[in-house]
């Protein structure tokens, strides 16, 4: 155990005990202490149990502070955020020595009803999540691991999220009626939108590249090693769900906008909608009960009932009837949902080259060790599924009729 960390203890005294000072030295431990005793514990050069006294050891030192939690629902949020890390951390060691979900977290005595307390103090919830592990997580980022690459990734999730609601304001604006199809600045924002993406494309496909020494600039190795601390587990008694990128619309919020859709997909989304926060389950919902763009065309042109059958050159006539400004619009869509495109199909390249083919390579030992298995997503969806949900956004059988016109 770090000799600060006792020299801490050491000095928690009464009327030192505060909130503040708790979320301080909290903090200190998560950001400096946590990544290094993980990597120990990885390499066998420490024992779970210089995580689980350390765990103890700030248990006892928030007994001062937590009669006073409720004072600041913010900084309460902070420390619970900040307990996830170190809950997730002892769960990820002890369940790779087989120990059952759940039972790391109760060896550390009074952990899980300190970190309920916090949570509740908060009102949120006590594991860390999606929201607390990369949304609240962008600006000084704490991490499991200390590694460059795990700060890259972190970067890139909350980078996707911005770009992506970007995107949906044109959008969204167009499905409602906000501004016409045919307003001239239309076009051009769309086209800013595509550019936007187009770079995310090329960042994700950055992961996979290789420096002058022949390595991936985000090695497989480290993806597998980092999304082993992404494991779900209960908490009091209520199985949680780890901190999966998945459970944010991204994607799929593009994917409704145009009306890529099908059962399967809607019914795979409003699965997911129970595992997302609580604001982005509004929005998603609110989304997914909109016109989409595709609706919108077919209700602006005026087409038939059996318009996916029309010959392409026959939509693009009565697009040309509405004007120049509207085939600008809809051929900046189409250049938009060309990069949707793209990016899934750079997101499966990285599920191949992290995952699928390193994963073939470990011995029955190695993959049984895992604590999140190499076999498919955190999110418990197989790579079949994320192939067909790949694939529809390239065949859609309305959408992919639709923009072939243009």
């Amino acid at each position: 155990m770090p000799h600060s960390l006792y020299l801490a203890e050491q000095h928690w005294t009464g009327p030192a005990a505060n909130v503040q000072d708790f979320a301080l030295i909290l903090d200190w431990f998560v950001r400096d202490e946590l990544p290094r005793i993980n990597g120990a514990i990885e390499a066998s050069t420490a024992a779970v149990a210089e995580l689980v006294m350390a765990a103890r050891i700030l248990v006892r030192a928030q007994q001062h502070a937590i009669p006073h939690a409720n004072a600041d629902r913010e900084l309460a949020a902070e420390i619970t955020r900040r307990l996830g890390f170190i809950a997730a951390s002892i769960e990820r060691h002890a369940q790779a020595v087989k120990a059952p979900p759940g039972d790391g977290l109760l060896s550390v005595s009074g952990f899980t009803e300190a970190l309920c307390a916090w949570a509740g103090a908060a009102g949120i919830s006590p594991m860390l999540d999606y929201d607390g592990c990369w949304l609240r997580n962008r600006h000084a980022p704490l991490t499991f691991t200390g590694e460059r690459e795990e700060l890259v990734f972190n970067e890139l999730v909350n980078r996707t999220v911005d770009v992506v609601a970007g995107i949906m304001r044109p959008l969204n604006d167009l499905r409602t009626g906000v501004v016409a199809f045919d307003d001239p600045a239309t076009g051009t924002e769309l086209n800013i939108q595509a550019l936007r993406l187009l770079a995310l494309y090329e960042a994700y496909r950055d992961l996979g590249r290789k420096n002058d020494a022949g390595t991936m600039i985000f090695s497989p190795a480290f993806f597998m090693r980092m999304r082993q601390y992404l494991l779900s587990f209960p908490i009091a008694g209520v199985v949680r769900d780890g901190p999966n990128a998945t459970f944010s619309p991204n994607q799929a919020r593009i994917d409704v906008a145009f009306g890529l859709t099908t059962r399967d997909y809607l019914d795979t989304l409003t699965t997911r909608l129970t595992k997302m926060t609580p604001a982005h389950r509004e929005l998603m919902a609110t989304e997914m009960a909109m016109p989409s763009i595709a609706d919108a065309v077919k209700a602006i042109l005026d087409l038939p009932l059996d318009w996916p059958t029309m010959e392409p050159a026959e939509i693009f006539g009565r697009a040309r009837e509405r004007g120049a400004i509207f085939v600008e619009t809809m051929t900046e869509l189409k250049r938009l949902l060309a990069a949707q495109i793209q990016l899934s199909n750079v997101h499966f390249g990285r599920i191949s080259t992290h995952l699928t083919k390193p994963s073939a390579a470990l011995t029955p030992a190695q993959a049984d060790a895992m604590p999140v298995k190499p076999t498919g997503g955190v999110g418990g969806n197989d790579i079949a599924h994320t192939r067909e949900i790949v694939n529809m956004r390239k065949t859609h059988p309305v959408v992919s009729v639709l923009f072939a016109a243009f």
